[in-house]
C-alpha cells in the first residue's frame, strides 16, 4: 500500500535541532526567526509546526503574565491605600 502523497519527507538531524534551540533562546532574535520559520514555505513541516506552537505558547504565556501582574498589582495596591498613614502618625 503506498502513500499517495509522494513528496519525501527530510527527517532534521540532532544538529539541527541543537542549532534551533540554540537560536530560539537567543531573547530578540528567538521572535524573530519564530516568525520566520513558522510562515516561511522552504522551512521542513516539522520545524513550521514547532516554531508555530511556540508563538501560541509565548502568547499564551503573555496573556497569563498580563492578567496575573494586573491581578496581583490591584491587590498590592488596595493594600497599600487601605492600610495605616505611617508618615503624618508615626508609631514609635
Amino acid at each position: 500500500m503506498e502513500n499517495k502523497d509522494s513528496r519525501e519527507i527530510s527527517v532534521p538531524t540532532v544538529t539541527t535541532w541543537l542549532i534551533t534551540l540554540l537560536i530560539s533562546a537567543i531573547p530578540v532574535i528567538n521572535l524573530i526567526m519564530l516568525f520566520v520559520w513558522s510562515f516561511s514555505k522552504s522551512t521542513d513541516p516539522g520545524r513550521r509546526n514547532w516554531a508555530k506552537a511556540m508563538l501560541i505558547l509565548l502568547a499564551l504565556f503573555l496573556i497569563l503574565g498580563v492578567v496575573t501582574l494586573s491581578i496581583f498589582g490591584t491587590v498590592i495596591y488596595s493594600f497599600l491605600n487601605s492600610g495605616p498613614d505611617f508618615v503624618e502618625n508615626p508609631v514609635y
